[in-house]
């Protein structure tokens, strides 16, 4: 606790991390054999720490050809995302529980994770206009869930990007449900 006076002697002990390892399956078109160019990635689900960012070393995260995946220096509260050659994360599953926008503990070596990865994705296109109908492309567009979602669900949902030139804006990749969204300069 910090009260105002001066602390010396802090310890801080640091650890390298644990392990988060598991498999990938596919929904959709049967992926081509053998699997390249998939990666995995943990990110800390609190908001405060997004910041901190897991150690990516070449192969970490990598999907090899059994399908199998290995994360080294994870640790606290993580989501899983990624995928690559038309592939995206569509669930997370440990031990047959969802864990895919709830995210899950890290305070040792986890394994069994099966993620689902689809090539289904969904791409939501617009454009930005004025109120003379005239294209846009000094706005940001967000799009926020609407219902009940509790922070860690509601801020793995929200998106924001910049339209192109022309004021076209493209979001892959966006969870299933209703949203709201905004046009902001």
């Amino acid at each position: 606790k910090v009260t105002g006076e001066d602390i010396s002697d802090l310890l801080i002990t640091t650890s390298g991390g644990f392990v988060v390892a598991g498999h990938v399956t596919f929904e959709g078109a049967a992926p081509a054999s053998p699997i390249k160019g998939l990666r995995l990635f943990a990110r800390e689900v609190d908001l405060a720490l997004l910041q901190t960012a897991i150690p990516s070393s070449p192969g970490n995260g990598d999907v090899n050809s059994e399908g199998r995946f290995r994360i080294a220096g994870v640790s606290g509260r993580v989501r899983l995302f990624g995928g690559g050659a038309g592939w995206f994360v569509r669930r997370v599953l440990l031990r047959g529980a969802d864990v895919t926008t709830s995210g899950f503990d890290v305070n040792r070596d986890v394994d069994g994770i099966e993620v689902v990865l689809t090539d289904r994705a969904t791409i939501v296109t617009g454009t930005v206009r004025d109120a003379g109908g005239n294209s846009r492309n000094d706005f940001i567009v967000a799009f926020f869930p609407v219902g009940q979602f509790d922070r860690d669900q509601r801020a793995s949902r929200q998106r924001t990007i910049r339209p192109d030139l022309d004021g076209i804006y493209r979001i892959r990749n966006l969870p299933p449900g209703d949203y709201l969204a905004v046009a902001v300069p």
